[in-house]
């Protein structure tokens, strides 16, 4: 199915792996007409095999856009990467500043 890109970003987004590939990235993502965030390439971020979905986390004033591997996310949840993308309050995505936003990020993991 084609969408209809409205906006298109590259932002720093945090890739973390609880196995210890964890780093800040560029990706690009793109807004269409509903306002829905979807990821570019990513087939190069995740494995083929992977069922990603997507969850919405607020910690204190801040929301985060966070992709994950359902499956291992649930029966292995310490091989699972996830892909923490900031959002502004209008749903527009902005780089991370892993400095500042870390502790938030950790905080979304110990709920």
């Amino acid at each position: 199915m084609e969408v209809e890109q409205v906006a298109e970003y590259t932002v720093l987004a945090f890739f973390l792996s609880q196995a210890g590939r964890s780093n800040a990235i560029p990706v690009t993502v793109t807004l269409d007409a509903q306002q829905n965030m979807h990821i570019k390439y990513k087939r190069s971020i995740f494995p083929s095999s992977a069922v990603i979905i997507q969850e919405c986390a607020r910690v204190g004033n801040q929301l985060y856009q966070v992709y994950f591997d359902i499956s291992r996310h649930q029966h292995n949840p310490d091989t699972t990467l996830y892909l923490i993308i900031r959002l502004l309050c209008n749903e527009r995505p902005v780089s991370i500043c892993p400095e500042d936003d870390m502790p938030d990020i950790l905080a979304f993991f110990e709920e």
